[in-house]
Order: C-alpha cells, then structure tokens, then sequence
C-alpha cells in the first residue's frame, strides 16, 4: 500500500499539478502572495527552435531581466522542447524532395525512385546506440505495399521496421550499428509524389533543455539586491544528467546544485546546506521541498546586484536540465504553501 508521502512522490516525479495538495488541513491555493515582489518570471510555454527570437528567454514581468541562451544547437537535447534527434545533423538525399524541413520534422513532397533497390533518403552516422520518436502522417501506403521503413546498417545486428500506418513510431539501432535511416521501399524508375511529414515527439515539452556540455542561460542585466537580502526562487525543472555535479542557478553567492550523489545543496554567501529530496524552491532562509519540508541556511548577508545564471557555475560545470519555468520573487522568503501556489500557476501558465 502506498503512502501519502509516495503518492505525492510520483505525482511530482511526473510533472502533474500539485494543486489538490492540502497542508496542516487547508486548502494551499488560500495562501495568497504579494505579486508586488515578483521580479522576473520565465515561461518556456509554447517556445519553439523555429523562433526568431530563439536565443531570448523573455522575462514575462515586463522588467527588462531577459535570459540570452549561449551555446545552444537548438535541436537535439539543445534547445527549446528537446529531441531525440536533430535533423539538421542527417544527411538528406537528392531524391528527396521536401517542403519543410528543420531540425525536428521534414514533409516529403516527391521521391525519385530506384528501378533495382531500395533507396535510403536520409541517414545519420552513429557511435553509439540512438533513438528516433516520430509521428508519421501522411502517405504511408502503394498498392498495399509500406513504401517507408526504418533501417539501421553497416555494424551490429541489422534491423528494420515498416511504417505501415499513420501514427507514432520509436525505432531503436543496436549495439555497434553505424548508421540509422529512413529509407523509401518502392521500387521503380521516375518521380513518385509523396507527401509524408515526419515530426519528432518532443522530450520535454515546454522546456528549455540545456545538454550539459556548454549551454547556458545568463541575464543580460543584473538583477538588484534582494531588499533586506530576503527572496525566493520557484521552478518547475528536472535534472537530466546522472552521477554528476549539476548546477541549477547561481545569482552571486546565491546557488543551488544537485551533488552528483542525487543530494542537493543550495548555498547563501558560502553557507551551504544539503538535503535530500527535489526542491520546490529556495529562499533567503532555505530551500523547501516538495513534501513541505524546509532545510534551513544562515539568512543571507551582503546581499548585491547580480546576473542570473542557470545550468553554469562559472567554474567549468554545466547542468543537463530540462527548465519549464522559474519565477523570481524580491524581498520574501515565502511559505510552503505560498511556493505551492505560485508553482501550480506557473504549471498552468496563469501566474500573470
């Protein structure tokens, strides 16, 4: 039998509202918050790597504490939804012809076909074992026949899968394959017109994902100090990397880190304090989790103007993070349940 306590483990793990949660017996969406002290609020909520304005995370608060993204591919585990795949990186055939194309779906408008084979139309040389999660739509059959298929070859174990309806596809290599593909199957000399459209399911939708390698997100202006060094930091994220150390946030001495033993720790001025379970958010007093719990830290001292950097420590380490959204609050180090109440409207993107 489950208890209170895993039940609300496994709602958080999934990412759902936590707005039926009751604390200490009331409902939390009763303790109301002073929206005078929001800061700046970031909300990946409908971004796409297709943006103009890709490389800008706007602060929604109007006040000027844009985030400018360095170093994202936008595509992949770089950029804005996160993708098994980046398209961008395959090589495409001449006897595709495609309408669309970017780095997360392509539509097919013809293909010119072989009279002897079957022909690949678009391949990816791999290292390692890949994934590809795609929704298929469009022309699929010809004469009863699957005219698409996926393929691995070159290395390993060979293996292919049709494409026999429209709908989502995952299709895997196997060990010591070199090369996956999406090849055509209908055999004949000329010009067939197939509008087919492939487009990748997102990993992680709504989020801005940094790969851990380079990417980081930093505002283009300092944030204030915090009045009377109180504030409070709510975020909807998770960590994406394992077995290491994964910077969250850093404002000046203001931070927060997953230790590569699954423990976090945030730190006030060089006061750290570890914990063990996913934080909420953190505050000028300590960071709360999930389950209502506070870890406390010595108040924060000296407080001063800063950038705001996320996924980057300034000392060489990058976090893998998926980041849906964050909000920002100056001079209150909130409750549990006043945290709960911002969290489920950033989830429902009605915070402002």
């Amino acid at each position: 039998m489950q208890t209170k306590r895993k039940v609300i483990s496994e709602i958080v793990s999934k990412g759902r509202n936590i707005n039926l949660w009751k604390s200490k017996g009331k409902e939390v969406f009763n303790n109301e918050y002073d929206k005078s002290t929001l800061l700046a609020y970031y909300n990946a909520a409908s971004r796409t790597n297709q943006d103009s304005n890709r490389d800008l995370w706007s602060d929604l608060t109007n006040n000027g504490y844009d985030l400018q993204l360095n170093n994202f591919v936008f595509g992949g585990l770089s950029g804005w939804n996160g993708y098994l795949q980046n398209f961008n990186e395959w090589n495409f055939s001449s006897r595709l012809t495609t309408s669309t194309k970017n780095d997360n779906s392509f539509t097919s408008t013809a293909v010119i076909t072989s009279d002897t084979v079957r022909i690949t139309l678009l391949s990816k040389t791999i290292s390692a074992v890949e994934t590809i999660k795609v929704r298929v739509s469009g022309d699929i059959m010809y004469n009863g026949t699957p005219m698409w298929f996926f393929q691995t070859a070159t290395g390993g174990v060979a293996k292919t899968q049709n494409i026999t309806s429209e709908g989502i596809y995952e299709f895997s290599s196997n060990e010591g394959n070199t090369l996956i593909a999406i090849s055509f199957a209908v055999i004949g000399a000329g010009t067939m017109n197939v509008n087919t459209t492939f487009q990748q399911i997102a990993e992680y939708p709504n989020a801005i994902v940094t790969d851990g390698i380079d990417d980081f997100a930093q505002s283009i202006i300092s944030l204030p100090a915090f009045a009377n060094n109180n504030y409070t930091f709510v975020f909807d994220f998770e960590t994406l990397n394992t077995g290491t150390t994964s910077p969250i946030l850093r404002r000046n001495g203001i931070e927060l880190y997953r230790l590569s033993s699954n423990l976090w720790q945030q730190s006030n001025i060089g006061a750290n304090k570890t914990f063990p379970n996913m934080p909420l958010a953190i505050t000028g007093s300590g960071a709360i989790d999930f389950l209502g719990n506070k870890y406390l830290v010595n108040p924060a001292q000296n407080d001063a103007a800063g950038a705001l950097r996320l996924a980057n420590d300034l000392s060489g380490d990058y976090g893998a993070l998926a980041i849906r959204s964050l909000s920002v609050w100056n001079g209150i180090n909130m409750n549990y349940e006043q945290c709960v109440n911002v969290y489920n409207r950033m989830k429902n993107n009605t915070l402002i």
